[in-house]
């Protein structure tokens, strides 16, 4: 299920006071940018082709991804509270979901390794380590500023996409994330962030939907 690789979210060095007082929550801007390597067939394996910029509203681990173009997917939900990922299909009135408690299988969820290098980029002006995490399938590339901490707890039973996995090495959101594999690569910068307090019923409007697995 990397396929379904859930971009969270990040925060520019203006509101380093905000996470002195907890973790952060709000909404970040991200533009998208496409490299087919193959054939253009590639990109029906990137679910948020041809979407040039998603918004990202995240609060205490459940985030809710809007793609502005893509072409299958219109949103998709993370859930914390029952452990499960949420896409919407664009034309239908019901969620698909995915449990987040099995790892899943294939090259894709076969773990090689998984790399952290300290001072390894720059992104909206913070100091960012890197999370290097490989599979047999692909590559994912992640900066991240230390300072922008979240809760690695929140996601200790998230084994889809090695959730858990990667926010327990982070401890910590991504700035930048390169997605890459021998089809194609695709990279999430983020253009705006804005922190702001997350009203509960953002998250219930798309999750009252009906759901099938």
């Amino acid at each position: 299920m990397i396929k379904h690789l859930v971009v969270t979210i990040l925060l520019s060095a203006t509101f380093t006071s905000l996470f002195a007082q907890g973790y952060f929550e709000g909404e970040i801007e991200y533009k998208i940018d496409y490299q087919v390597k193959v054939n253009n067939d590639a990109a029906a394996y990137i679910p948020s082709y041809p979407a040039k910029g998603m918004r990202l509203i995240f609060k205490n681990g459940s985030w809710l991804q809007y793609l502005d173009a893509a072409k299958d997917y219109e949103y998709c939900f993370f859930d914390r509270k029952h452990n499960r990922e949420c896409w919407k299909y664009r034309g239908y009135d019901t969620l698909i979901y995915f449990p987040a408690g099995k790892r899943g299988g294939g090259d894709e969820d076969s773990l090689v390794s998984v790399q952290v290098t300290r001072h390894a980029g720059n992104v909206l002006n913070r100091d960012c380590n890197k999370l290097v995490f490989k599979t047999h399938a692909m590559q994912l590339t992640m900066y991240f500023d230390p300072n922008l901490r979240i809760d690695p707890a929140w996601f200790e039973a998230a084994k889809l996409n090695y959730y858990d996995v990667i926010y327990t090495k982070m401890k910590s959101l991504y700035l930048k994330l390169i997605w890459e594999t021998p089809k194609f690569v695709v990279t999430y910068t983020a253009v705006r962030v804005q922190p702001r307090p997350v009203d509960p019923k953002e998250f219930a409007a798309v999750s009252s939907l009906p759901m099938k697995l």
